[in-house]
């Protein structure tokens, strides 16, 4: 490259980081002073591309100008320097923008040390370009000759850190593709998403409830051992979808972060009947299993990769060979499903899918539903435990009530604390298991 191009290139460097810069969010003092650095630059570059008009000050810009380039001079340790900060400053803006669309202020990626290093670099080369505006030649040529060593040592020691900046930048972005790429196919999987209904019926419980379940023998058997069943009838608003939350709390109190294990729930809900199909219900048990995973399943990603191509869904044998070679993986696997008697897509057929995963790789399952006769023979060689609200769940319930609603109630009511028992025990009378 001759050196008029040269110095053009340089020219275009400083205005590209120069702007990266100006679009710094909080942009501390250092990267500022960088900046004032490069635009200082520029400038003067701007005003040696010009050629003087008299012939003997134009062979001296020529000579000058030959100078700047040679190895170890500005320009080729502008060109270098700028070119790795642009390169790496590209590939950072890329990956914010791509992770972060709404991002409107960039992040700057260098440190503290860097920015120093960067800024020393920029400064050893302006003095030289001072001198190359006085069109000093013969100390311009003494200058580079006593500072080529400096400058090299400082040209090396930055070029290497913004290399390791980009080794660095490379393994992030690789990471923030895998993350990028299993969020994609989890979504693609199944958009169905208990956990907000998780998260409501657990709220919606007082304090103590549930806890007789827990701390009945069968459950604690069912917790223990793998290969369980547990199905939990119970008459309509008997509280089996709060029961359920309760039970899911407590396997997350006690399995969350260990290895291997997985907890995958489902709340049926017959308003939400054309959704339930027996492949989304599939598909959300095998996103549910994949999420705690350190990495997508080999199996998911091929289902992926099959189906998202060709713009189709997995099939019911393709959900169940992925969900049997997941659960292969894991040492132990509960499932949880409330409201059986509210899905009625092949119902057989996903209660036979689970029992198959039983049989084969020991899975955990809970199960609760109206008292239905085609459900509970499905059931009858399983221990049971019937849900009923317990008078202690109820007036727990009617005390939070009456205390959360206080305001509401008559004056009378407000002031006497036997007219609020007289209340609680009248309804918890009444309940039956309700």
């Amino acid at each position: 490259m001759d050196p008029l191009s040269a110095i053009v290139s340089v020219i275009e460097l400083c205005s590209v980081v120069g702007g990266y810069i100006s679009q710094v969010a909080g942009a501390a003092e250092s990267i500022k002073t960088y900046q004032n650095r490069i635009d200082s630059c520029k400038t003067m570059l701007e005003q040696l591309r010009f050629q003087p008009e008299n012939q003997v000050r134009r062979k001296n810009w020529e000579a000058t100008i030959e100078a700047l380039a040679k190895p170890g001079a500005p320009l080729s340790s502008l060109k270098a320097t700028l070119s790795e900060v642009q390169k790496w400053l590209d590939r950072h803006s890329s990956t914010q923008s791509r992770f972060h669309k709404t991002v409107q202020k960039l992040i700057w990626p260098f440190d503290e040390k860097q920015v120093k290093e960067l800024t020393h670099v920029i400064e050893c080369d302006i003095s030289l370009l001072r001198l190359a505006l006085s069109l000093d030649l013969h100390k311009l040529v003494m200058e580079i000759g006593d500072l080529r060593e400096e400058h090299s040592r400082a040209l090396a020691t930055v070029l290497e850190s913004i290399q390791e900046n980009t080794i660095e930048s490379r393994k992030m972005l690789q990471d923030m593709n895998t993350s990028e790429k299993r969020k994609n196919v989890l979504e693609w999987l199944s958009p169905m998403d208990y956990s907000g209904k998780q998260s409501d019926s657990y709220n919606l419980r007082q304090p103590g409830t549930g806890s007789w379940l827990l701390d009945s023998p069968e459950f604690s058997y069912w917790k223990d051992n793998r290969g369980q069943t547990l199905f939990c009838p119970g008459m309509q608003e008997a509280g089996k979808t709060i029961h359920t939350s309760v039970v899911v709390r407590s396997l997350l109190d006690a399995y969350t972060g260990v290895e291997n294990v997985a907890i995958a729930w489902l709340y049926c809900d017959f308003r939400l009947r054309t959704e339930q199909t027996l492949e989304n219900l599939l598909a959300s048990l095998l996103r549910q299993l994949c999420l705690d995973q350190p990495s997508l399943p080999p199996t998911v990603e091929k289902l992926y990769q099959c189906n998202k191509n060709r713009s189709t869904r997995p099939s019911t044998n393709d959900l169940i060979e992925a969900l049997d070679s997941v659960v292969e993986s894991l040492s132990r696997v509960f499932v949880l499903v409330d409201g059986l008697d509210e899905y009625d897509d092949r119902r057989s057929r996903f209660l036979e899918s689970l029992f198959s995963l039983q049989r084969k790789q020991g899975i955990n399952l809970f199960a609760t539903s109206r008292d239905i006769r085609p459900i509970v023979k499905q059931f009858e060689n399983f221990p049971q435990v019937e849900i009923r609200a317990t008078d202690q769940d109820v007036s727990a319930y009617l005390e939070g009530y009456l205390e959360s609603h206080s305001g509401e109630l008559p004056a009378f009511i407000q002031r006497n604390q036997q007219h609020k028992q007289a209340i609680v025990d009248t309804i918890t009378g009444a309940a039956d298991g309700m």
